[in-house]
């Protein structure tokens, strides 16, 4: 891994083909094809073996919430009940998901009993969920919508604008934006070897 990551050392593109090689190595994994530690690890692996790599080089990230503090977010947007805006940002955690995909997610593209979704017209097709989660999903989604998963009254997905509403009105960070939850999963994913 080290030395197919060195003639991108000085380009910003090395932190996107590290993150190439990491998926690669965990589908292999999840399929059982690779058994051995995940070589892409920076903690206690490639530091050592290469400089520093900025990951903020390949693209603007949006500003996200430490993932440490993500456990306490959920549990307050879970006190929240029914507001289908707290659901929705439950559910976009939980699946780690681009805010549009889920606002967008016909009752008719979720296979519930696996909690499979498709996306047909974004980047995600197919995005599978793991067992435990499978059922908490299930739960919040179920019953929501007619034609969308989660509907305004009006039977359209809801807005984006509320959802960042109700996540500045309880974080009181005027930066801080939905999409920033994929950020804290992908840093979670890296501070842990995953």
């Amino acid at each position: 891994v080290a030395e197919t990551l060195t003639p991108y050392l000085d380009r910003p593109i090395v932190a996107a083909v590290l993150a190439t090689i990491r998926c690669c190595y965990s589908y292999a994994y999840a399929l059982k094809g690779y058994s051995g530690p995940n070589p892409t690890v920076w903690q206690g692996g490639l530091s050592a073996l290469m400089p520093s790599i900025d990951i903020n080089s390949a693209a603007e990230h949006r500003k996200a919430v430490k993932w440490q503090d993500i456990p306490q977010i959920y549990k307050s947007l879970c006190e929240k009940g029914d507001n289908p805006n707290a659901v929705m940002l439950r559910i976009i955690i939980l699946m780690c998901a681009r805010t549009s995909e889920i606002r967008n997610t016909k009752l008719s593209s979720i296979e519930f009993d696996t909690l499979k979704v498709t996306y047909p017209t974004t980047k995600t097709s197919g995005v599978p969920v793991t067992s435990p989660m499978t059922n908490t999903v299930a739960k919040i989604w179920r019953g929501r919508g007619k034609d969308y998963a989660i509907e305004n009254a009006k039977g359209k997905p809801l807005n984006e604008r509320g959802l960042l509403r109700l996540l500045k009105a309880m974080l009181g960070d005027k930066d801080i934006t939905v999409h920033g939850f994929r950020s804290s999963f992908s840093t979670w994913c890296a501070d842990n070897g995953k």
